[in-house]
């Protein structure tokens, strides 16, 4: 059976969201770290995992789950709650076992060839909002998933991130697709050999690099598009109207 996780973190959630995508979800596993658990709470779903040093989350709140299954954190420390989050979804569905879920350094023995993916799927929530560091690293904490051939996207009122390794092909349905622009954006240097099929601009072996927005902005015309990554980090970024 396909391993589902919720994991909600500390910056903007939008209740009604939440609420859906755990319905839709199945009741997956979830898990709050640290200031999104105060989310949860406010949409009545209780979490199975609460983690954090909890230096944001309001204290009554926290006394309501002392009973749940916690893991508390020093407050100094160098990783985020966002970082211990998603490395336990990401072991969860790797070894199949909590109990090894909560190394959160980065020696963690992942599936670093690509090969294949595991049977298992991450939402994150609370990885956006008025804070950019956090939001920064948010996305970055997707490689943690994409190197461990796990299957994981940022969500929230308005955008969907994911984040690929080349060799890798994404598919685009026009009918199933619910954002108005497609954006892409290399994760480190470059991103190689990419192929765009179905958009309003399309592209055959491009190269994306890191200080360039050539890749912001494009949009699925016609009822069915692919998009081809060969090498490198991708980020793919839907998002609805609006600009800056």
């Amino acid at each position: 059976m396909r391993k589902s996780i919720l994991a909600v973190l500390g910056g903007d959630v939008n209740i009604s969201q939440l609420k859906e995508i755990y319905t839709k979800s199945g009741e997956p596993v979830v898990i709050a770290a640290d200031k999104g658990l105060e989310a949860l709470d406010k949409a009545e779903i209780r979490p199975d995992i609460v983690m954090g040093d909890y230096d944001s989350v309001d204290k009554v709140v926290l006394e309501r789950y002392r009973d749940e299954n916690i893991i508390f954190f020093d407050r100094v420390k160098d990783f985020t709650d966002g970082e211990a989050a998603i490395t336990h979804a990401v072991n969860m569905i790797d070894h199949s076992e909590a109990e090894n879920a909560v190394d959160v350094s980065h020696d963690n023995t992942f599936n670093k060839d690509g090969s294949g993916e595991k049977d298992g799927h991450i939402t994150i929530l609370g990885a956006t909002g008025n804070r950019p560091d956090h939001m920064m690293a948010n996305i970055s904490l997707l490689k943690i998933a994409c190197d461990a051939g796990v299957l994981a996207e940022i969500l929230d009122i308005n955008s969907r991130i994911r984040l690929f390794r080349g060799p890798y092909e994404i598919p685009f349905t026009k009918a199933e697709e619910n954002y108005d622009y497609i954006s892409l954006i290399p994760l480190g240097d470059k991103a190689e050999g990419i192929t765009i099929k179905g958009f309003k601009y399309n592209a055959d072996d491009l190269n994306l690099y890191q200080g360039s927005s050539r890749g912001i902005s494009n949009e699925l015309v016609e009822e069915k598009g692919l998009i081809s990554l060969q090498a490198g980090y991708l980020l793919v970024i839907e998002t609805g109207d609006g600009e800056i």
